[in-house]
This record gives C-alpha cells, structure tokens and sequence, in this order.
C-alpha cells in the first residue's frame, strides 16, 4: 500500500469526506434524539385518524365488533365506546361485540334493531386502561364545540398516555388510549441499534473513502509526473485521456502545452544554435580583421623600410660607383613593384569579399585560356626542369568573367609552377561534370600538411615562408569562385598536391 504524505491531496480528500461524513451522522443521531418523541406521537395520531375514520365510514355496514377488534389491531390502542351520557358500553379485549343499533329515523329504527339484536354485556373490570371520568367528560365536552377530533399525551409515573377521542355518527364517543412506555423502549433500543450501525457504517465509509480517493488523485499524481518531466524538458511521456469530466479536460491542455513548449523550444534551441554560429562566425571575422591589418601592416613594412633604407644610402651618398648605384635603384623598385602587387592584391580582395565588386559574365573557351596562362609561366621556370601533363585538344565553353577565371588560372597555375620539385610534374585536367566545369590542377614535390588544407584559403597564410608570395593568391582565388556560385577545395592524391574549383 503506497504511504501517504501529510501534505498529500489524497490525506487531505479523506479528512474532508471523513470530517464531512462524521457531521452527516452526527447530524442524524441528534435529530433522531431531539425529535423522534415527536414524530412517533405524531404518527399515531395520524394512524388513529385514519384509522377511526375507516372504522366510522365501515360502522354502518359491518359488525361492529370485529370492526373495534380492527381498530385495536390497526392502532395498537385500547377502544373504549360512551354513550351519549358517557356510560360504558363496552371493552374490546380481543373479542367480539355488537355496537347498539344506530339512530335513523323512525321507520329504519325496528329494521334496524332487528338486524343488530346482540347487544354488549355490561362493562367489567379487564386489563385494559379504563378512561377516568373527568377525562371523558373532558373529551366530550371539546368535541362538543365542533371539533374533530381530540389528542392529548396525559403524563404519569408510567411514562405517559396518548388519548385520542372522536365523535361517531350515532353521538357515541369513541376514546382510544396508548401507553408511552412501550415507545420509550423502541426509541431506547433504536438509538442503542443506530449508535452501533453508526460506527460500523463509519468505519466502512473510511475505507470507501480511501478507496475513492485513488481514483480522484490518481490523475493528479500522474499529471504531477509528467509536469515534473517537462520542467526538466523531457516531453517524451503524454498523459493518457480517459473520459471528459474537468480532469481529463486539465490533462489534454497539459497535452497540448506539452506539445507547444517542446515546439517553441525547439525552435529556440534553433534559434540559439544559429546564433551562437552567427557569434562564432563574428568573432572568427572580427579575428580575422585584426590578423588581417596585423598581415597587411608586416607586409607593407619590409618593402617601406627596404626602399627607406635604400634612398637613405642614396642620399648619403653610400655607393661610391655607378654600379652598387644601379644596385640600390634595382632593390628599390622590386620593393616598389612588390608593395604594388601587395596593394593591389588587397584591393582585390577587399573588392571580392565585401561584394561591392560584380562579375561580367560571358561565354568563353577556357582550354584556351589555360594555354595562353602555361605559356606565360613557362618563361618563368628558369632552370628547372618539369613535365606537364595536359590535354590541349578540349573544347569546353564556361560562362564566366573572362578577366577574373583568367586571374584565378594565374593564381593556380604559378603556385603549381612555385613548388613544384625539379623534374617533377604538373597535371592538367579539364572536365564537364553535367551543367559545370570541373578544373584541376596537381603538383608533385613537398606535400602540404592535412592541417594546413583548410587554411591556405585564408589571406596571408603560407604553409612554407621560404618562397616568395604575400599568401594573398589562393583567397582571391576562393572569393573570385564563390562569385560565380562555385565551390574550391584542396587535398592530398597519389603524391599530388591537388588544387580544384568546380564553376
């Protein structure tokens, strides 16, 4: 049997019930005492006059003594009969007698007294209650003045008397007599019975009312559960609806609150994922700001303090010849030029990532494109010798930005030609992959860390330092790319650095 909790809802129905309970029966042991007394007397006079009326009703066509054994049957009470002049005519003690015959008339008289020629013997003394003379006169005299009937409880040492008297229809007076002592004792037996059958009654009602009581908090503790998982966002268990009264209407809004909050937290959770992806994503740009001012300031600061450096020797005066003159001049115009480069690159850049800058797209052969950028960077080789393996013989047509797929060639194509090994090889491949144009380009010699994959498309990241380069080229490459809504990637294959966009 589970326990209950002092502050249960359960504990408190039952004390409710309990207390109520006790109350009701409280209530009926106390009418009962005050007003039985009461409602017995007033019983028997509504029995007795019912009673005498029928027996009125049925005198004149019925023995009259059988009829007063009824009315002594039907009422419990002695019947006594008066004349007129208030002699007794007869006592009923269970036996039969003959009332005398009534008065009709003149001419239904002899009829009459013929019919009825038993007549009762003389009063004798019996065990029935006679009615004192005082008391009949007294009877007689009210119903004298009209009245109906006459009820009156006459007390003594016995515990009292009911006297109830009537008139008949032949000026006899009909007085019936009953003793109180007999109801006493009932109604002590009956509180005695009905204080007993009380406890018993309690006692039963108690453990129906503990029974009931699961089936009223049952609901409750069930929904107490469930809400104590949705307070910890578990929405997986629903309560079950049996029925239509008000607590399975609760249990369905909890349902459906259930399923509103899991919704709207779900969502929230999106909501906050997406946001935290959006800080994330600021934060990486708002580092990759200040890496870049930080990149962009270390670029621009070696080539101003060579071609600083250099004017300063010229202005004093440091070559002391033409040629280490021409020197000077030579080194500041490569650091010129390279600084340039740097700008311009950066303005590139600058231009494709903030989206200010728009494409001009036309159809074009971009095999023959490939070939007028290797032609290009074969002069620049020296005297390294490559192998490269490219099929020239393609006719595919792509629809971009001449000028800008031709700088991303450059950009891959010389980083090929950059760190390729001496008598390595370069391989070319151009393909249409349904409405694209799948490009690659791969170089043997040092292979690029798999860490380092992911970052060479960010700006001024080189993976070896040694080899001239502001590590601009592959992030213009990237942001010229995704101007045409295509994709670049950079991988490890068969010894191969590989090098790919798809437009």
């Amino acid at each position: 049997m589970k326990k209950l909790r002092v502050n249960s809802v359960r504990l408190r129905l039952m004390l409710m019930f309990s207390v109520a309970f006790l109350i009701l029966l409280g209530m009926l042991l106390l009418t009962t005492r005050l007003f039985f007394d009461q409602y017995y007397m007033s019983m028997n006079k509504q029995t007795m006059t019912m009673s005498m009326r029928t027996f009125t009703g049925s005198l004149m066509n019925g023995n009259g003594a059988e009829l007063v054994v009824e009315l002594k049957q039907n009422t419990g009470a002695t019947v006594h009969i008066y004349t007129s002049d208030l002699k007794l005519m007869n006592q009923v003690v269970g036996q039969g007698a003959n009332l005398p015959p009534a008065r009709q008339g003149d001419q239904n008289q002899t009829q009459t007294q013929a019919d009825q020629n038993q007549t009762l013997p003389p009063a004798q003394a019996s065990q029935d209650q006679v009615p004192l003379t005082d008391t009949v006169k007294t009877v007689y005299d009210y119903l004298q003045t009209g009245q109906e009937i006459y009820f009156e409880v006459h007390e003594d040492d016995n515990g009292g008397l009911m006297v109830f008297g009537s008139l008949l229809p032949r000026g006899e007076l009909l007085i019936m007599q009953k003793r109180m002592g007999l109801s006493e004792e009932a109604s002590t037996l009956f509180f005695r019975f009905i204080n007993t059958v009380s406890v018993v009654i309690y006692i039963v009602g108690i453990l129906l009312i503990y029974v009931l009581t699961r089936f009223i908090t049952n609901p409750i503790m069930k929904m107490k559960e469930i809400t104590g998982k949705m307070a910890n966002q578990d929405f997986s268990e629903k309560l079950e609806i049996k029925g239509g009264d008000e607590i399975q209407s609760l249990m369905a809004s909890i349902n459906d609150m259930a399923d509103q909050l899991s919704t709207s937290i779900d969502n929230l959770n999106i909501s906050n994922e997406q946001l935290e992806k959006e800080l994330s994503k600021e934060k990486s740009l708002e580092k990759m700001r200040r890496q870049f001012v930080s990149d962009v300031s270390h670029e621009l600061k070696n080539p101003l303090s060579m071609i600083i450096g250099y004017t300063d020797g010229l202005i004093q005066q440091i070559p002391k010849n033409e040629r280490q003159k021409e020197e000077y001049y030579d080194i500041i115009m490569d650091e010129a030029n390279r600084m340039e480069r740097l700008v311009r690159d950066l303005l590139d850049l600058s231009g494709y990532e903030s989206g200010a800058f728009t494409i001009e797209k036309e159809p074009f052969e971009i095999n023959q494109l490939i070939s007028d950028t290797l032609e290009r960077l074969e002069m620049t080789l020296g005297h390294k010798e490559i192998h490269i393996d490219y099929d020239q013989n393609q006719d595919l047509v792509v629809n971009g930005d001449r000028l800008r797929i031709h700088q991303v060639l450059i950009n891959l194509l010389s980083n090929s030609f950059k760190y390729v090994n001496d008598g390595g090889t370069i391989k070319i491949s151009l393909n249409r992959d349904q409405d694209k144009v799948r490009f690659k380009v791969a170089n043997t010699g040092p292979l690029i860390p798999e860490k380092d994959l992911e970052d060479i498309w960010n700006s001024f990241y080189q993976v070896n330092t040694e080899n001239k380069g502001n590590g601009l080229g592959l992030a213009i490459v990237k942001s010229i790319i995704k101007l045409h809504n295509g994709t670049c990637c950079a991988y490890i294959e068969g010894g191969y650095n590989c090098f790919e966009f798809i437009i």
